[in-house]
């Protein structure tokens, strides 16, 4: 075992208590502040809940969570919507030439020229895909660590380089919190206003923050979901039999229902382990 593992081990089974008193003396030093601790006893840290004891309790279930954490200001909060999207981004690969449309023999169900506008496309969902991957890794996360006018200068950069329909196969919450830092940083922007009819519009004047509010079951849905569809589906314009929908029924809850909690438990998962490092590691660090 390396020194470092060794030292984070023992770190973490020390008792609450005692890695109080370090916290204790690092928030005298001016190392953390206490709303920093008060965020971390909220994401479950035992020792920051005995130096914060009136620190709020969090909620059994996600969405009340999730959203409990705007009570410690945007940043935190865009922080775990990234840590989420994060995770859940897969770019496209560059090296896909065969789409999904098949014909019924299972065939790609091509013609040259469809063929072609579906690898134009594809193209450049490939280069939206690799300027996301530089706006995360050379700006977001920087900007999200230390928001100065320059991260956020350098973020914006990289935003509009991204082509005007690069969104569609984005996953949930990317396209949105993109757009609230890009147009609002960690401002919440004003009500959407009459009369807004571009994208760019909408998003700069409020669409933005309010989806970012249905985030975390816009992503357990997707990710409980994938590559799933349910089996009972019925013609266009018709309607399911009762065999079909109870079909669908012991479907969603054998199938999705465990898939839904997995779901669950791996964001808050992604969401404390982000909140837990960037909390206890000081606002001066």
């Amino acid at each position: 075992m390396k020194d470092e593992d060794y030292r984070e081990r023992s770190r973490q089974e020390e008792a609450p208590e005692e890695r109080a008193q370090v916290l204790r003396e690092r928030l005298r030093r001016g190392e953390l502040s206490e709303e920093r601790l008060r965020y971390a006893a909220y994401l479950g840290d035992e020792a920051a809940r005995v130096l914060v004891p009136t620190a709020p309790r969090p909620p059994a279930a996600l969405e009340p969570w999730f959203e409990g954490l705007r009570a410690f200001g945007n940043l935190a909060w865009l922080r775990a919507i990234a840590a989420g999207v994060a995770a859940s981004w897969a770019p496209p690969d560059p090296n896909q030439t065969e789409f999904v449309i098949r014909d019924e023999d299972g065939d790609p169900d091509f013609d040259d020229e469809l063929d072609a506008l579906f690898g134009e496309s594809h193209a450049d969902s490939v280069r939206a895909g690799q300027i996301v991957e530089r706006a995360f890794a050379e700006a977001l996360w920087p900007w999200l660590e230390r928001p100065t006018p320059e991260a956020h200068a350098r973020f914006c950069a990289l935003f509009d380089e991204l082509p005007g329909d690069w969104y569609p196969d984005a996953p949930a919450g990317l396209r949105d919190l993109f757009a609230q830092v890009r147009y609002d940083g960690l401002e919440a922007p004003p009500r959407l206003r009459p009369g807004d009819g571009s994208l760019a519009d909408a998003l700069a004047s409020g669409r933005s923050f309010r989806e970012l509010s249905s985030f975390p079951r816009a992503w357990v849905e997707e990710v409980a979901w994938e590559g799933l569809r349910l089996p009972g589906v019925p013609f266009p314009g018709g309607h399911l039999s009762p065999d079909q929908e109870a079909e669908n029924e012991a479907f969603e809850r054998d199938e999705v229902a465990p898939r839904v909690q997995a779901a669950e438990a791996r964001l808050r998962a992604l969401v404390t382990q982000d909140g837990l490092a960037w909390a206890l590691r000081g606002p001066a660090e």
